[in-house]
């Protein structure tokens, strides 16, 4: 993909880099955790169990991208495909067939994922949604169809999903429903419309102008209202599926209260039943299991930690046997068969790779039979001393428990402050949770402690504190600020020795970080932020345009003087007189959410004001680094920064990386790359 031009800029940069780390290199590495160890793609991860129970599935690394390998239960290889383009893997399903997997991969990061199908018994991958600049999803596989799926395309219109059946052996596909008017809130995994086995189109979702949701059913062919979602609910109540027979739907339901609890709703009288409640935190989208005619069985739920709970008599009762067996760890459920006899069980540690484990039950007592482990995650990872994640709560200055993180650095001692970096997660409706966390463990093995804090507007806490969030850009950042001086208040931090680092919206909070609280924050890494809400909201995704009223409600409505007063306020560009300290940006170019003219304007008036500035590019990356390559180098890059502002230690870049990492240096502050903006 690179032309001649870039190939020379590209080597010439590189070994100007080498150079700079092997030169300004300012602590020994040979104690540290290696980058291709730490950074590397786990083993086995997303492991999956197939309806009949005989094989399982998962992602592994393979010759710096990923394989999909399928092997029965006593480990042996079926079949290895390595996934071309050679990017992250993340989301594959089991078709019927039981002899199909089906997977998604974009180009380059641009998210227009297509279909692809593989066949276990020949090993053939087929793209089955060959549309250039379509996005396609997978939204619902049928028992009834084995041999059919129903997908979402946006290929008419941009910013609608139409529904198409879709022949998974031959690629025949003809249109189910033409879709201009539902959507899925885009931090759901919930579909905009819920169809039966046969897929007809039984619920749907209806954004309105005002934020607010309609649900409508289908009945004698008819769209009719169902129910109406006030807009402080519209993000924590949502329907999540359908029973088999469709007489019943399951959601999550905040009405009347804070929390969203599992609910059952009759799909005839309208009558609910609640199935699940917490006083703490919120059912979630992706947190049921459901046995095999779609009646929920097991709930996790995440305050502070995950806590698995049974939801039938026998289901309590293996939940009971697990959390004998676990040790502590957290227990996930990845999928049954359809017996609900096997489940597949995840146990994750902080300090330790994750385990698998196959868990054989009687389906009606509930009484686990067999506990068989199949392998771990990543078992290298396991070789070298990890550092314990503490789940901590602190106050906001106005009165909010923010549930928060903390990772201690390597050579923390009690009682003396020293290095801290935050780290705000994405979203903005999101959450940061308990486990292993690489960019943590990365930064703590490099001398600093890490918070990782749950602001307002965080997802799983409940409405009220979702809602907090809306015009309240400033208390957002405000609760990141109250994390650090309770780190220092508490003697973990020293206040000379704080920076700030982050993605997405936490990318937007470096630049807020550096722009407002340039006094706090000796230097800032930015990845793929938000500099100017006006620009972003103009460029996001057309797919994203139906439910843009949460941005607007959030933010500012671009439409109105109000909302773009609030949103320039709100923007570092309109402040970036303000920024002092030095910065490192990470952007792909091929990014649809925050697009690369983000971060060039920012880094270009930043560079104008003289300040000192680092800026990487990567070409074949979009929101966030999938290659392996390009992920370990992005680290490297920061890691660097961060040693030679802060003084911790950083290993040097090896040739190897390097060469397989697409990285251009845009601008350096060493002065290694004269290429300009």
């Amino acid at each position: 993909m690179k032309n001649v031009v870039f190939s020379t800029v590209a080597f010439m940069s590189l070994c100007c880099l080498i150079s700079c780390s092997v030169n300004h290199q300012k602590s020994d590495s040979r104690d540290l955790i290696p980058r291709s160890v730490l950074l590397a793609k786990p083993d086995r991860c997303f492991v999956q169990i197939n309806k009949a129970g005989d094989k399982i599935s998962y992602v592994s690394r393979c010759d710096g991208g990923v394989s999909l390998n399928v092997a029965d239960l006593n480990g042996k290889i079926i079949v290895s495909v390595k996934v071309k383009p050679v990017r992250d893997l993340g989301y594959y399903r089991w078709a019927s067939t039981d002899n199909h997997i089906l997977f998604l991969q974009d180009r380059n990061g641009d998210e227009n994922n297509h279909i692809h199908c593989l066949d276990i018994k020949t090993g053939k991958v087929t793209d089955i949604t060959p549309f250039s600049g379509v996005k396609a999803d997978i939204l619902q596989i049928s028992k009834k169809h084995p041999n059919e799926i129903l997908i979402g395309l946006n290929k008419e219109k941009p910013e609608w999903y139409d529904l198409y059946r879709l022949n998974i052996l031959t690629g025949e596909m003809s249109l189910v429903y033409k879709n201009r008017e539902f959507s899925s809130f885009f931090c759901s995994l919930a579909p905009s419309i819920l169809c039966d086995d046969d897929f007809k189109p039984v619920l749907a979702r209806k954004a309105m102008k005002d934020g607010s949701v309609e649900y409508r059913i289908m009945k004698k062919g008819r769209w009719q209202l169902w129910q109406k979602i006030p807009y402080e609910d519209s993000k924590t109540t949502e329907f999540l599926t359908l029973s088999r027979d469709c007489k019943k739907a399951y959601r999550r339901d905040s009405l009347g209260r804070d929390h969203a609890w599992l609910v059952e709703q009759d799909l005839q009288t309208g009558e609910n039943k609640v199935l699940f409640k917490h006083d703490l935190a919120d059912v979630t989208d992706s947190s049921v299991l459901y046995d095999d005619d779609i009646h929920p069985q097991v709930i996790a739920i995440e305050y502070t930690k995950s806590e698995l709970f049974g939801l039938t008599k026998a289901a309590q009762r293996t939940v009971d046997q697990l959390k004998e067996r676990a040790a502590g760890k957290e227990i996930y459920t990845c999928g049954s068969n359809s017996a609900n006899s096997m489940w597949l069980i995840a146990l994750v540690s902080d300090v330790q790779s994750t385990e698998f484990f196959l868990c054989s039950r009687d389906a009606k007592s509930g009484t686990i039979l067999s506990f068989k482990k199949l392998f771990s995650a990543q078992p290298e990872l396991d070789k070298y001393k990890l550092y314990p994640m503490e789940p901590v709560i602190i106050k906001s200055r106005d009165g909010l428990n923010l549930v928060c993180y903390l990772t201690k650095a390597k050579n923390f001692q009690n009682g003396v402050p020293a290095k801290l970096i935050v780290y705000p997660h994405g979203g903005p409706w999101y959450r940061d949770s308990w486990g292993f966390d690489k960019e943590a463990q990365l930064l703590a093995d490099r001398g600093y402690s890490v918070i990782s804090v749950n602001y307002r507007g965080s997802v799983g806490f409940g409405k009220n504190f979702i809602n907090a969030a809306d015009r309240n850009l400033d208390k957002m950042h405000n609760d990141l600020i109250d994390a650090v001086n309770w780190c220092i208040e508490n003697k973990i931090a020293d206040k000379d020795q704080v920076a700030i680092y982050g993605g997405s919206y936490g990318g937007y909070s470096v630049l807020r970080g550096l722009t407002e609280n340039a006094e706090l924050f000796r230097c800032g890494v930015d990845v793929v932020g938000v500099s100017n809400w006006a620009t972003v909201f103009k460029t996001f995704p057309a797919y994203w345009i139906p439910e843009a009223q949460h941005w607007y409600k959030w933010a500012g409505d671009p439409n109105t003087e109000e909302g773009r007063r609030s949103l320039k306020e709100n923007s570092p560009i309109s402040h970036i007189q303000n920024i002092r300290k030095p910065i490192l940006v990470l952007q792909g170019q091929h990014d649809p959410r925050v697009s690369r003219a983000e971060s060039d304007q920012i880094v270009k008036e930043i560079k104008a004001n003289k300040v000192p500035v680092t800026y990487i590019m990567y070409p074949d990356e979009g929101h966030g680094f999938g290659k392996e390559a390009n992920s370990k180098s992005s680290y490297y890059f920061t890691e660097k920064f961060f040693a030679k502002t802060l003084g911790g230690s950083c290993e040097p870049m090896t040739e190897e990386e390097a060469k397989l990492s697409s990285h251009q240096v845009l601008e350096d502050d060493n002065g290694c790359v004269p290429h300009t903006l």
